[in-house]
């Protein structure tokens, strides 16, 4: 997931949630963090269909494997982080739940 993607999920600006990345650098592993490549930004960039990036992004993105983007659930206390964090795992929850209820009435 690119930091831009994530920053998104969870309400902040991706500025943001780099700052709070750099500020924790030290907890993420190389391998559950990296910042693309030029190349690689410009192969996303025509893969995704984006006709062109001006006015946006100053710096290469990030990208999180999914246990970087559990250290940034930890690391990050603000209150939005939290809500959404808190909200996709009631969602999920509460799914498991229907379809749990589901099964159970057409056994």
């Amino acid at each position: 997931m690119l930091d831009a993607d994530l920053a998104e999920l969870y309400g902040v600006t991706t500025g943001n949630l780099n700052k709070a990345l750099q500020r924790n650098r030290e907890r993420f592993p190389d391998d559950f963090i990296f910042q693309l490549k030029p190349g690689e930004f410009k192969n996303l960039i025509f893969q995704s269909g984006i006709s062109s990036h001006h006015g946006g992004r100053r710096h290469l993105p990030y990208a999180f494997t999914q246990e970087g983007i559990a250290i940034v659930a930890r690391i990050k206390r603000d209150l939005k982080f939290a809500r959404a964090l808190y909200g996709e795992m009631l969602r999920g929850l509460t799914l498991f739940l229907e379809d749990k209820k589901r099964r159970r009435g057409l056994l």
